[in-house]
């Protein structure tokens, strides 16, 4: 069953309540004790990207409400590890990696640890682990873990290996014919080449005895022997495989689907847009899992697609720009599901964590005070309570740009701190350490964002501006000679604020004159900072940066006995 939120509440409740009536109304009805099993998977064959996220994201919290409802619910997160390596990543260099491709990715070496001790921008852990497949995996699972989502691991590699799915080989192959034609009905009537096909069509892949790469061709099944005759097209090997004692493959992929729902008892799932389209995988598997195994279909929640500033869907052709990592390294947990909570899965949305962060860690910090309130509506309240749950949070939020600010011009993390003390963020902790353990998180990320994907605020003018200054009419003149004066014995952002705001008035007499002459006096001021009309907040600004930088921006230093024109 595919199953669009219709938004009429919150989408939580409404797929539970969806999900139980559905499973209640098949012929063995829904026993309260019996086992929901979620599920959700991937193939490890590149750095997982931030819209494979959502899915996870969607099976946990339907997961977690099944379990609030009394239910017996558990997630289950299959890897593919088993599949081959076929593309090659952005990262890598082709002919550094290309004698891998066609080898399980549980067996490709692990290439992508850092290099030269840098630390590595997309990755979420500057390890090498065993193979290529297990560094995605464990990267994914890291991420995951991060925001509270922990589902149980299916590494389909060992179910595999251990022999679990040797009754849906044979069967599959038995039925070979059947699974041809269920993939080919809209081609029906045959032509002679697709006859052809048919009669020596096999829904397995195969990895060589000899290369370990699944670029072979079966051709042959032996039903009464359990066997399956292969040649390799890479080195030309002809083998053969014994079903249930050293088969070495795997089903393709919509059978495999098939068998996995059925093996493992899968009653829920979210799939994307793309995958249940009438003709899509799920509709194709839902008949292979009827037809050739007798099972159930399970029920399907559709989510659409996350994007980022020009680009609609996040995808590997994104590059690191799309990653999981990327996301979770620059956004605390609990404002990621607060994102995947409060947008229904039908709706797609995007996250512009480049140019409007700050801004999307506002509206969080907004949330957050109005959820906690007593204004809040019931449904503000339950996803609130569950963005927060099960993942850490900082116990002050300072904005984000405020920090990003204090890094930007003290360049390091205890600098920060020590900036952020000296200009009076919180006034309850007396040391940056103090501080540093109440911000920790948001700090961190603001960290990643500004260094670790280089994402560097304006620079700051080295010098005085006085050609820009001397061209300034006498009432902007003596308006920026007069902050520069007064803000010397200023150091608190609120103080800042409010005369950057008051002073325009002592300039001006009426209401347009006045917001006129403000605009022209910010205007100003950014041109000295920066030689731009635009930038940061200005009070957060001059509150974080050192009294002799002001005082030689504004041409304090220079009006005391330099030459500045």
């Amino acid at each position: 069953m595919i199953y669009q939120c219709k938004n009429q509440d919150f989408w939580l409740d409404e797929a539970a309540d969806s999900l139980i009536e559905y499973l209640k109304k098949r012929p063995q009805g829904l026993d309260p004790k019996e086992e929901i099993v979620c599920s959700a998977g991937m193939t490890p064959s590149a750095p997982i990207h931030f819209g494979i996220f959502r899915e996870a994201a969607i099976t946990s919290f339907v997961t977690e409400e099944l379990k609030r409802r009394g239910y017996n619910a558990r997630f289950v997160y299959f890897w593919d590890d088993f599949d081959h390596f076929c593309k090659i990543p952005y990262f890598a260099e082709e002919n550094a990696v290309k004698e891998h491709a066609g080898k399980m990715l549980h067996e490709v070496p692990d290439f992508m640890q850092t290099l030269n001790g840098k630390e590595a921008a997309g990755h979420a852990r500057n390890l090498c682990d065993n193979s290529y497949g297990e560094h995605i995996m464990r990267d994914f699972e890291y991420n995951l873990a991060k925001c509270g989502i922990t589902p149980e691991y299916d590494y389909q590699a060992n179910t595999y290996r251990n022999g679990t799915y040797n009754t849906y080989i044979e069967k599959a192959l038995k039925n070979r014919k059947e699974i041809f034609d269920i993939f080919n009905e809209h081609k029906l009537p045959y032509t002679p080449e697709l006859e052809q096909k048919r009669e020596v069509y096999f829904p397995v892949e195969v990895y060589c005895h000899n290369c370990r790469r699944d670029h072979t061709t079966v051709t042959a099944f032996n039903e009464k022997e359990k066997s399956i005759n292969y040649v390799c097209a890479d080195c030309g090997n002809k083998g053969l495989y014994t079903i249930g004692k050293d088969f070495c493959g795997k089903l393709m992929w919509k059978v495999n689907w098939s068998a996995r729902w059925h093996d493992s008892n899968v009653a829920f799932e979210s799939s994307g847009e793309n995958q249940l389209t009438e003709t899509g995988s799920y509709a194709v598997s839902s008949r292979i899992v009827k037809e050739i195994f007798g099972g159930s279909v399970p029920f399907s929640l559709l989510y659409r697609f996350i994007g980022v500033p020009g680009a609609a869907k996040l995808s590997r052709a994104l590059k690191e720009r799309a990653l999981a990592t990327r996301f979770t390294d620059v956004l605390e947990p609990a404002l990621i599901r607060w994102l995947l909570l409060k947008n229904a899965p039908n709706k797609p949305f995007s996250v512009d964590i480049e140019e409007n962060i700050a801004r999307l860690y506002h509206e969080w910090d907004v949330f957050c005070q109005k959820a906690t309130g007593t204004d809040a509506t019931q449904t503000e309240r339950r996803i609130y309570e569950i963005a927060v749950k099960g993942v850490k949070q900082d116990s002050l939020k300072i904005p984000f740009g405020k920090l990003v600010m204090a890094l930007t011009y003290s360049k390091d993390v205890n600098g920060a701190l020590a900036l952020l003390q000296k200009a009076g963020a919180v006034k309850t902790h007396n040391t940056a350490e103090e501080l540093g353990e109440c911000i920790k998180i948001r700090l961190e990320c603001a960290r990643c964002w500004l260094f670790k994907y280089g994402h560097n605020m304006q620079s700051l003018n080295l010098q005085f501006n006085g050609a820009f200054y001397n061209s300034l009419n006498m009432q902007n003149r003596q308006l920026i000679d007069s902050f520069a004066e007064k803000i010397e014995n200023l150091g608190k952002e609120e103080e800042i604020s409010a005369l950057l705001y008051d002073l325009p008035k002592t300039f001006a007499g009426s209401t347009a004159e006045i917001q006129k002459l403000t605009e022209e006096f910010f205007c100003n001021l950014y041109m000295l900072l920066f030689g731009t009309t635009k930038g940061p907040k200005l009070a957060t600004l001059f509150s974080l940066l050192p009294p002799e930088t002001v005082k030689t921006l504004l041409g304090r230093q220079a009006k005391h006995g330099e030459n500045y024109e």
